[in-house]
């Protein structure tokens, strides 16, 4: 079945994680977040963070602010062991360089040798499930997570992984993906480390302002994902998904690289995705003889609903 976990999912140290998405599904604002507020999603805590990029983006000056360091293009061997050689781990992002890393056998050998040996998380964003390059495939293959945004115009990969992971319920778990995807920036992280569960491999909302972190745990459930996104909700939920609106509403708002053209009409809708669920919430009563959540002036709910809120309502149910 589906399920609401707290504290959730934990990426095991070291390992290699793909995210995959076309320019502007927000691969990178992920990561942002990922690195500067949710380094506690590794068991691990990286002591450092090394950045390989192409082209330098805003986003960059506020991670690089907090510490992490930047370096332009593909590192070299000696730039792995200046970094990582005593071997007290971190993360090394390589940000859409598959054009450049996926014909370059240091890449290959950093995914399948070096990440292990110096205790090194590698983080590789690139905008095609399996791209072109001689050993580009392989490297994508050696992935322990792949993080999949949305991208209208490539299904073909995602039925390929599908197929490769689920080869006999892939259309099921397409489902999910679709109804994860379905949101802004949305996406499906595929756990496919050797060490985890078969009943745990399908997560999404990994970060803490997206509320709880959700997973399947019952692989021959899929549909309750899937009635759960189309709506099928419950009070808990409905309190958590209206969380989540007001923060992907705030997500868009200060992404930087979105036009304004592109963004007023995506948060005009989700202020009526969030004004449909106060109203929906106002007709239910409250769990537990809990206090109803805050709300504004205008009797909405308000940005900072209380994390302690929803994990008692979640235990009421």
């Amino acid at each position: 079945m589906f399920k609401c976990v707290e504290p959730g999912f934990l990426f095991k140290s070291p390992s290699n994680i793909l995210i995959v998405g076309p320019t502007s599904c927000g691969k990178t604002t992920f990561l942002h977040h990922l690195l500067l507020e949710n380094l506690d999603l590794f068991d691990e805590r990286p002591p450092r963070v090394h950045y390989c990029y192409g082209s330098w983006q805003n986003k960059f000056d506020d991670m690089q602010r907090h510490g992490i360091e930047f370096f332009k293009g593909v590192p070299t061997h000696d730039d792995l062991t200046t970094w990582f050689g005593d071997k007290r781990g971190g993360i090394l992002v390589l940000d859409d360089l598959m054009s450049e890393g996926g014909d370059d056998r240091e890449i290959l050998n950093l995914f399948t040798q070096y990440s292990h040996h110096m205790n090194v998380t590698v983080c590789y964003l690139c905008q095609d499930m399996f791209p072109q390059g001689k050993y580009a495939k392989t490297i994508s293959r050696n992935a322990q997570y792949i993080i999949a945004f949305k991208n209208p115009r490539d299904k073909v990969a995602l039925r390929t992984l599908l197929l490769q992971i689920y080869p006999t319920k892939w259309l099921p778990v397409m489902d999910i993906y679709n109804a994860c995807t379905d949101r802004p920036y949305g996406y499906l992280l595929f756990d496919v480390h050797p060490a985890s569960r078969d009943s745990t491999r399908l997560l999404s909302h990994l970060l803490r302002h997206e509320g709880c972190t959700f997973l399947m745990v019952k692989p021959d459930e899929f549909r309750a994902l899937v009635d759960y996104y189309k709506g099928k909700i419950t009070e808990s939920t409905l309190l958590d998904k209206a969380a989540r609106v007001a923060a992907e509403a705030k997500l868009l708002l200060e992404d930087t690289s979105t036009p304004a053209a592109l963004k007023e009409p995506v948060v005009k809708e989700l202020l009526m995705q969030e004004r449909k669920l106060t109203d929906k919430l106002r007709q239910i009563p409250i769990a537990g003889g809990l206090e109803p959540p805050p709300r504004d002036d205008d009797g909405n709910l308000m940005e900072g609903l209380q994390e302690g809120l929803l994990k008692e309502l979640i235990k009421s149910i």
